[in-house]
């Protein structure tokens, strides 16, 4: 019988990471060092911060991805406006898009 290959330690510490929620993720950050201790709210109710567009909008661009791209990656349809509303024109969001924009914001 052939013998079970064992996980490397970067694979456990990805695993964890993707099932930690955004405050443990935040927890974590602050121990490393590498958060800020009080981390802007990104929304308030179910409106983008100006600050939380401009964080959207640099990650995108670190990212290299478009707005479609940004959809995708949260798990919504490409052609999904929501988003694109919300950061240009000021509209509100759903609070689960709310909670996905921030899980994708703290994810490495």
């Amino acid at each position: 019988m052939a013998e079970k290959q064992r996980k490397s330690r970067l694979a456990k510490l990805r695993k964890s990471w993707r099932k930690a929620t955004p405050e443990e993720r935040m927890q974590f950050l602050q121990w490393l060092g590498e958060a800020p201790l009080a981390a802007a709210p990104l929304a308030t109710g179910r409106y983008l911060t100006e600050e939380s567009t401009r964080r959207i909008r640099e990650r995108m661009t670190a990212r290299g991805i478009d707005l479609a791209g940004l959809n995708r990656d949260l798990g919504l349809a490409p052609t999904d406006p929501a988003i694109a509303r919300a950061m240009l024109e000021g509209k509100a969001l759903r609070l689960a898009v709310i909670a996905a924009l921030e899980e994708w914001l703290l994810a490495p």
